[in-house]
Order: structure tokens, then sequence, then C-alpha cells
């Protein structure tokens, strides 16, 4: 597969590839060759989340596995914010939603500061790959400042705290951006204390235990997805807590999920 990926890179160029990626995946979502795949467990699932007329929040939208399905679902009375800084995933979420008026992209990464200008790439131990895996691209610095020349990308760092400042409702949020959930997450403590969105996270074994922290103070039930089903964390095995996405549930709102 590592062999098939490389060549295709190599013969269709950056933006060809990623097309290939995500017509690929949706004509396998579609159908339902993917429903086997654990990786993609929730993407299935979250038809059961998403309401009509919800309001998303696609932190870390790649090449809108989830944006699409979100904005499906939320419809016309919905809207679906799709947060992506790498330029051309952002070129290819656009096509992807081009049907969906009911998409707003923003095309920048969340932090906790504004900065006009940042350097996205892939971490150093994956850049001899030989093509682009779609969901590593990292902001860089510290040890990870040099970028390869090849796979980097420039944009712009926001608040989010500010960014959705004028927000009404904020019904769901997913967020996937590989190990910066932390820094997001402590910049929307206000907002996510006030608009108690369901949270859907891959969270990185280094931050689980500071983010369980975090929303078991704003009065959260966690949950894991087995088997199909919603797990409460504490009746888990503590070795698989960092396994996959977890959703945090406001206690007020465990009756959207079919609990109590």
């Amino acid at each position: 597969m590592k062999l098939l990926r490389k060549l295709l890179f190599r013969v269709l160029g950056l933006n060809g590839y990623l097309t290939f990626v995500r017509k690929s995946f949706f004509i396998g979502f579609k159908t339902g060759m993917l429903r086997k795949n654990p990786a993609m467990k929730w993407h299935y699932f979250v038809k059961n989340l998403i309401h009509k007329g919800d309001t998303v929040i696609d932190i870390g939208a790649n090449l809108g596995y989830f944006s699409n399905t979100f904005c499906q679902l939320a419809g016309d009375t919905g809207k679906v914010y799709s947060v992506e800084p790498v330029f051309p995933f952002k070129q290819q979420l656009k096509k992807q939603l081009s049907w969906a008026k009911n998409n707003e992209i923003i095309h920048c990464a969340l932090g906790a500061e504004n900065i006009d200008e940042i350097v996205l790439g892939l971490p150093e131990q994956v850049r001899g790959l030989g093509y682009m895996r779609t969901g590593l691209p990292s902001i860089l610095h510290g040890e990870n400042q040099q970028a390869d020349g090849i796979n980097t990308f420039s944009s712009s760092l926001r608040k989010a705290s500010e960014l959705f400042s004028t927000i009404e409702k904020i019904d769901y949020i997913k967020c996937d951006i590989e190990g910066y959930e932390w820094i997001v997450f402590q910049d929307m403590e206000e907002l996510i204390k006030a608009k108690r969105p369901l949270v859907q996270a891959e969270c990185w074994e280094k931050n689980f235990e500071q983010i369980l922290a975090f929303f078991t103070a704003m009065n959260y039930k966690t949950f894991k997805l087995r088997e199909g089903k919603l797990i409460e964390l504490t009746q888990l095995e503590k070795s698989s807590w960092g396994d996959d996405d977890t959703l945090f549930v406001p206690i007020e709102k465990l009756s959207r999920i079919g609990l109590y």
C-alpha cells in the first residue's frame, strides 16, 4: 500500500493525490465499504449525534470527512464551520463542500494567540514517506522547526475564543489537531462553559488526563465508542482511555445521546 501511495503521489502530484484520496474515501464511505474499518467508526456514528438545525465546529476538517456528514445532518437551518489551516486541504474541502450552503470554511490554525504567519508541515519522523499523510501536518516549532521544503505550508494562528465569540449557539465540536487540542480547549474554556456543546476529540495520551479533568470540572460525562455503542469512560479499563476519539457530554444533555 505504501508503494502504491508513493507512486500515485509521484505521478499525480500533491493536489492530484489529495483529490484521489478524498474521492476514494467518499466512495468507500457511501457504499459502506469502510464500515468495518475501526478507524471509521466515528464517521458512521456521528449521525446519531448531530440534529437538524445544529451549529457544528469541525476543528481540523482535513479533506472534509466529517464536515460533509455534519453539513448533511445539520441541514439548511444548521451551520457548520470547518477549520483547516493547510491550504491544499482547504482547497479539497472547498471542492467537497461546494454543495453545502450551510458551510463556512475558515483557513487558519487555532491556538492561544493570534499570529499572522505560521508554518505547518509533517513531523520529522514521517517526512521520508514519499507521499502526504493527510492526518499529520502540524505547526512546526522547537526541535521540529526545520521544514523539509516540500510538504510545508503557510497559514495564520487565531484564538477560537475570539473567532467564535459571536456565534449564538454551539451544539457540537469535533477536534482533531495532532496534540494541540489541550491548548485550544484552554482558550475555549469560557465559550464551552457558556454554550455547553457536545465535544468529540482525538486526545493525545500526553493531554488526556488534563482534558478529562477539564471537562469533568464543567460537569461533563465522558464516553468511548465500543462496538457501535457509547460506553462511559469509568466502565472501561484505564489502559484503553487514550484509544481513538472521546466524547464529552454535558450532564444536562445526556438525553441527546439516548441516556437518562
